[in-house]
């Protein structure tokens, strides 16, 4: 279920994201977060809604959603061919799960650097995408809700070790 106690959801996602050390979270927010939708691509940024996708879930009758990454685990490069090789589990694991998913790429606009695979989880709930996050070794992720800004979320109070 996506629907939380929304104030307590503002105050533990401020609380979430300063537990991120500085340098890793201004990375985060300069990000920008594309979705590849068959209409046409949807572009995120962390503590900014989104109408286009906010119309777009409502298509796909969500309220919620996570963007993940099975790259780059704790914030460490990883080579190409590894990252791919986690992307595909990480598209393997969702189909099992049922939840329906969307590519995406996470880049930083200034540079160009720093690109990876991504996917727009649709549909599942705060909890079970912090879950599938940790599971994938990743620092953070993106959660959010119609009509809410994205938020960033820490997987583990901040722990930025791949598991």
């Amino acid at each position: 279920m996506c629907q939380r106690d929304r104030a307590e959801e503002d105050r533990s996602a401020h609380r979430a994201a300063s537990t991120i050390p500085g340098e890793l979270r201004e990375s985060y927010t300069r990000a920008v977060y594309r979705v590849d939708c068959k209409e046409g691509p949807i572009l995120l940024r962390v503590g900014a809604a989104s109408a286009a996708l906010d119309r777009w879930l409502e298509t796909q009758r969500a309220s919620c959603f996570a963007f993940l990454s099975a790259a780059n685990p704790g914030s460490v490069a990883l080579p190409e061919t590894e990252n791919l090789r986690r992307h595909r589990l990480l598209v393997d694991r969702l189909g099992e799960s049922g939840l329906p998913a969307v590519a995406g790429e996470s880049f930083d606009p200034a540079t160009g650097g720093w690109r990876e695979a991504s996917l727009l989880v649709v549909g599942i709930d705060r909890e079970a995408a912090l879950a599938l996050a940790r599971e994938f070794g990743q620092a953070a992720l993106l959660w959010g809700e119609i009509g809410r800004p994205v938020a960033l979320l820490p997987t583990a109070g901040g722990a930025l070790e791949p598991d």
